[in-house]
């Protein structure tokens, strides 16, 4: 049964006007069942009396015995496809559920999309804007029906997995809310419309379908065939060919099906660089190419970063390979393939264009087609015409007998179920929208380069965000001639944020949605969001919205726990602190926390109890020779040893970038009164202990040593 649940924020106009819509679409149908919750609703308030009089009159739909219910986890659980009235929504929606991220989707995402996806809330407005909220959810409503009754699994669901498989339903969650909040700009990877994902879950992954339609070896196969010929004549139709494979499961095993029917071992084969754009198929020695082949590699000018066609030819009448291979996996200019061709025909070589990675751009008619230069032999077009070889006229039938038997032997069977049917069909839609935006780019590109030609003013500077920027790269090192170029390992403040940096950036952002940290709380929200703002900002959404629906204002130790996702970082931080506080309860649960996230016992050792043991000994020496008292907080320890000569301080623990670590320091200051020397000098002890056990067969397991350790040192 499939469970339809349309989602709002209180649960009382948009999604109960959807449900009772729906319902009524539905006449009582036992297959689908429909129901409705709010983001923040209350329990049991009653419908929007403007929504029950529109219903009411225009609809004939009673209403009136609705109540809200808050959204809970159990209805993400319960529900196939999700319904939000709005992008916001579905955000957040996603972020408190990050299971529901693949269930969820807009309610006019059916829709055309030169519309507003978003359904305004009516709340405190008048009839008429009642009326046509009612209107544009009916007819969304409506295209919902249609696209239920058409594929009974219409969008990707998984509740059967997290029954079966939670740990493998909880990966790919984790891997749809990484593609939602990440950008990702990777020539061989693209983001799957809806209509390609339901092709691909069909059932037509059951199906076995090896050799060609009409040709198979296994039955049943009456409606693969009619799926595989309607891809090829799409193929042909698209890229202008007159014979087509759609078989292959990707470009490379394409690749390998030419190279396989047209070359012998120790043939000579003549490919692009990979560092200067080429692909791991065209000769690596790591691939079946560079292991079968003698490979020999073109590159590109190091100062114009262009194919250098000239050399190319010199290299081809040196070389004299049988096979020359044009196409890139990293060159974002034009391929001459006319060039390419005439280099080829000069040496009497064969020639195989790999345009795996730009076909879509010559699908939709912006890079030149290497289809018509085929005139001796007809185009071999294989997964989306990705492979174009050229030869003599009189060995047309037999190379495409050879490719054809070549490939069913690589691939054993194809893969009906993959997107191509579908990417084939829509590919002619995305044109204009990609040639648009490419424009829209290339001017902006080209006014920076213009920008950057005429010279830069004085004072400008330039951030690369990356995570590494490579200083190796023509752009960074143009840049640095002109401008200051900073290098930030991260989003905002990370580069050379400090910990008080991030710390005060949290509070004034907190400070914006009216609500505040408790110390200790502050404390672990900035451990577990460690200092990638983009991640604070994201979970400081998170805990705002969660207050909303409470009274105070005012974030708890147990509210980050229980709402911020715990870290290595944090849980090393918590064990820490239980060392520090003298816990010993939570000593132990913490070690085994950081155990089951696979932290090797040693490695505990290294980085959590012997440093703790450590600081509180170096600052309890530190406080008693200097006469400081036990500090309120880290920041009263930090004033206070800014007042000691540089001499006192030398000895004091450092970070990587050579300040002393405060935060760590402080925070033991704080407690250092719980232990006495004589207590941190036996802890010390019963360090080196252990590290000789954790280092030398002992009967005691490593995580029974760390156990007994803890409790050495904070039990009096």
């Amino acid at each position: 049964m499939q469970s339809v649940l349309f989602v709002c924020a209180g649960n009382t106009c948009r999604s109960p006007m959807a449900e009772a819509l729906l319902k009524k679409l539905l006449c009582d149908r036992k297959d689908v069942e429909v129901w409705s919750a709010g983001l923040h609703a209350l329990s049991n308030a009653p419908p929007s009396q403007f929504a029950s009089q529109i219903l009411q009159e225009e609809e004939g739909i009673d209403i009136s015995s609705h109540r809200s219910r808050p959204l809970m986890e159990e209805h993400i659980r319960r529900a196939t496809h999700i319904f939000v009235m709005s992008r916001e929504q579905k955000r957040r929606l996603t972020l408190f559920y990050p299971s529901a991220a693949s269930r969820s989707f807009l309610l006019r995402e059916l829709e055309s999309s030169d519309t507003s996806l978003d359904i305004p809330d009516p709340i405190g407005n008048d009839l008429g804007t009642y009326r046509r909220c009612k209107d544009t959810i009916k007819n969304a409503v409506q295209k919902i029906l249609a696209l239920l009754d058409r594929l009974p699994s219409s969008f990707p669901t998984l509740p059967q997995l997290d029954i079966l498989d939670p740990e493998t339903a909880q990966a790919i969650f984790g891997e749809q809310r990484r593609q939602f909040e990440h950008i990702e700009l990777i020539a061989s990877e693209n983001y799957a419309s809806v209509a390609v994902m339901q092709a691909q879950s069909s059932c037509l992954t059951n199906k076995y379908a090896e050799g060609y339609p009409g040709r198979r070896w296994y039955g049943g196969c009456e409606f693969v065939d009619t799926i595989e010929l309607l891809a090829v004549e799409r193929a042909k139709k698209l890229f202008g060919a007159e014979h087509a494979n759609v078989q292959p499961h990707s470009g490379s095993q394409a690749n390998m099906a030419v190279c396989s029917s047209c070359l012998e071992p120790g043939d000579r084969v003549l490919t692009m660089d990979l560092s200067h754009g080429g692909h791991l198929t065209h000769g690596h020695k790591a691939n079946f190419s560079g292991k079968l082949y003698e490979i020999y590699h073109y590159g590109v000018d190091q100062r114009t970063e262009r194919i250098d066609y000239d050399a190319l030819v010199r290299q081809a009448e040196t070389v004299r390979p049988k096979l020359i291979i044009a196409g890139a996996s990293a060159y974002s200019r034009i391929i001459n393939f006319a060039l390419f061709k005439q280099i080829a025909d000069l040496v009497d070589a064969l020639l195989l264009v790999d345009m795996a990675h730009i076909a879509g751009l010559v699908a939709g008619g912006v890079h030149p087609s290497p289809v018509n230069l085929a005139e001796r032999l007809l185009p071999r077009a294989c997964s989306f015409a990705r492979e174009v070889i050229d030869g003599a006229a009189e060995t047309v039938g037999r190379a495409i007998a050879a490719i054809t038997s070549t490939i069913q032997a690589l691939l054993t069977a194809p893969f009906l179920h993959e997107n191509k049917l579908v990417w084939l069909r829509n590919a002619s839609m995305l044109t204009d929208p990609v040639i648009g935006r490419s424009t829209v780019l290339n001017s902006v590109l080209e006014e920076l380069q213009n920008i950057l030609k005429s010279g830069i003013p004085t004072g400008v500077f330039f951030l690369l965000s990356a995570p590494a920027a490579d200083r190796r790269r023509s752009t960074y090192r143009a840049l640095a001639k002109l401008a200051e170029v900073i290098i930030c390992d991260g989003p905002s403040l990370r580069g050379h944020a400090t910990r008080t940096d991030i710390t005060e950036w949290i509070k004034k952002n907190s400070a914006k949605r009216h609500f505040h940290f408790e110390p200790a709380a502050l404390d672990l929200f900035v451990i577990r969001v460690g200092e990638d703002t983009l991640l604070a900002e994201s979970e400081l959404e998170k805990l705002f919205i969660s207050l909303s629906s409470e009274t105070g204002n005012t974030v708890t130790e147990a509210m980050v726990r229980e709402l911020i996702p715990s870290t290595r970082a944090s849980s090393i931080f918590d064990l820490s602190n239980a060392i520090l506080t003298r816990n010993a309860p939570l000593c132990l649960e913490f070690l085994r926390e950081l155990i089951l996230q696979g932290e090797q016992a040693l490695s505990v050792f290294l980085v959590a109890i012997v440093p703790t043991v450590r600081n509180l000994l170096i600052v309890k020496s530190l406080m008693e020779h200097h006469d400081i008292s036990p500090p309120i907080s880290a920041n009263a320890f930090v004033h206070s040893i800014k007042k000691l000569p540089i001499g006192a301080v030398s000895h004091l623990p450092r970070k990587k970038d050579g300040t002393i670590n405060t935060y760590a320091l402080g925070l033991s200051a704080i407690h250092s009164a719980r232990y006495s020397q004589a207590e941190l000098r036996i802890a010390l002890r019963k360090c080196l202990e252990a590290n000789h056990s954790l280092t030398n067969p002992s009967p005691l397991g490593e995580v029974a040593i760390l156990r007994r350790l803890l409790l050495h040192i904070v039990v009096r």
